[in-house]
């Protein structure tokens, strides 16, 4: 443990499972107090219980982060338990296949609910909590929202907004003066519970289909950490080496992760535990500057 977030309090969302788990877990490792939320209580305490048990600092709150009302319960009594927040890790999001042609509006707008709304929510209830002093807002896009998907379309739009969101909200913060800086992140394929669960609602012949042709692409074949919830917190386990300290102006920044194709599976999933850590790891001493003139320190 290298403690880079020592005392630090992060909000991870979406973080009963998952990628939102894994870097949850990261963060406590690296000396953190996380709160982890979900709209899954059974399985947000239970893994909570389970990471406390191991001696790191993590917490359980329920939240259905689509409710404005859940988020200014969870906010505030983050702030009233722990006097500030640091970080905010907007993960939780939904994904199921629908093309256009099939996708309900009932869905569409589902899936903007949660994954869109939740990521404008969280933000804005994290700027006013950290606007008097410092802090970061990691927003967990998708390579989906850069690229098209014809299969996907409302997560299309849901993650695509997600990047343009971050973009605005860090200029948005610079203008203001405030010491906040906004970052996404882009992972590729990752075999966690959203994709795998979407995947099977597909009939069981196009499930097959789709997993060997896309996700064979990407994800680790079945093995030693096929126990592990969606072989993800592979995220969680090994060194988060740090990215270099010029990070630590940066806002507006996104940062792709694109898969086996590119990089080995685990050296992926190490990678977006790096860049999180690495996004929230340094409090700006000023306002960051805008996108496109971000100031470099090199340690």
């Amino acid at each position: 443990m290298s403690g880079r977030v020592a005392g630090k309090i992060v909000l991870v969302t979406g973080a009963a499972s998952g990628i939102g788990l894994a870097s949850a877990a990261a963060c406590a490792r690296e000396g953190a107090v996380v709160i982890i939320t979900d709209v899954n209580s059974q399985q947000g305490e239970a893994q909570a219980q389970r990471l406390a048990a191991d001696g790191l600092a993590v917490e359980f709150m329920q939240q259905d982060v689509s409710s404005e009302a859940d988020w200014r319960r969870v906010v505030d009594g983050i702030l009233v338990r722990h006097g500030r927040l640091d970080v905010l890790v907007n993960n939780a999001g939904i994904a199921v296949i629908a093309p256009i042609e099939q996708e309900t509006l009932e869905g569409w707008r589902r899936k903007q609910a949660v994954n869109m709304e939740g990521v404008f929510l969280g933000t804005r209830e994290a700027i006013r909590a950290m606007k008097d002093g410092s802090g970061s807002i990691v927003n967990i896009s998708s390579i989906e929202g850069i690229i098209g998907d014809p299969m996907v379309p409302a997560y299309n739009a849901s993650k695509g907004g997600v990047r343009l969101l971050t973009k605005s909200v860090a200029l948005y913060c610079a203008q203001q003066g405030y010491r906040i800086r906004v970052n996404s992140v882009h992972p590729g394929y990752v075999a966690t519970p959203l994709v795998t669960n979407a995947i099977g609602l597909l009939p069981p012949d196009q499930a097959a289909a789709l997993h060997q042709e896309l996700l064979g692409q990407f994800l680790r074949r079945e093995g030693a950490e096929a126990d592990r919830p969606g072989h993800a917190f592979a995220l969680g386990d090994p060194v988060v080496r740090p990215f270099r300290r010029q990070i630590e102006h940066v806002a507006g920044f996104e940062q792709p992760f694109l898969g086996r194709t590119k990089v080995g599976e685990d050296a992926h999933r190490q990678a977006i535990d790096q860049a999180l850590v690495a996004l929230f790891a340094y409090a700006p001493a000023a306002a960051p500057d805008p996108p496109g003139r971000a100031r470099t320190h090199r340690a």
